[in-house]
């Protein structure tokens, strides 16, 4: 783990714990970490129809580092991957993202980021999020 995350402990206190319990209810911030994930492209406002069905249909996308704390879902293009954050908080996913077939995306060795991703998006249908390419 030389990507300079803090990991979490696998047992939550009951203040964390109550502390997730609630944040249910707020708007989900969903922050995309790396380069390529920061292009217009890739924006999405609140309440867009790409949350139609979701039960979390109160998210947000943003690229702004600096609400680091306050996002819920981090968003990394592996390709483009240059550092995790610093810090991580105990509410947080960390979301690998490739459209990519592993020959194409050419990372030498997915196990260094270890325990550090908690899903992965991916055009494959055994990742965690299913996202085919555009048909």
């Amino acid at each position: 783990m030389n990507s300079g995350s803090t990991k979490i402990e696998k047992y939550l206190d009951s203040k964390t714990f109550q502390l997730i319990k609630l944040r249910r209810n707020r708007t989900k911030t969903i922050l995309f970490w790396t380069p390529r994930l920061e292009d217009p492209y890739w924006s999405m406002p609140p309440g867009s129809i790409v949350f139609k069905g979701c039960p979390y249909n109160n998210c947000e996308f943003t690229a702004d580092k600096e609400r680091l704390d306050e996002a819920d879902m981090l968003l990394f293009y592996c390709q483009e991957l240059p550092h995790f954050p610093k810090r991580r908080y105990p509410h947080q996913l960390y979301v690998h993202i490739t459209g990519e077939t592993p020959i194409n995306a050419k990372i030498n060795g997915y196990g260094m980021y270890g325990e550090d991703i908690n899903m992965t998006v991916s055009y494959r249908k055994d990742g965690n999020l299913f996202s085919p390419y555009f048909v």
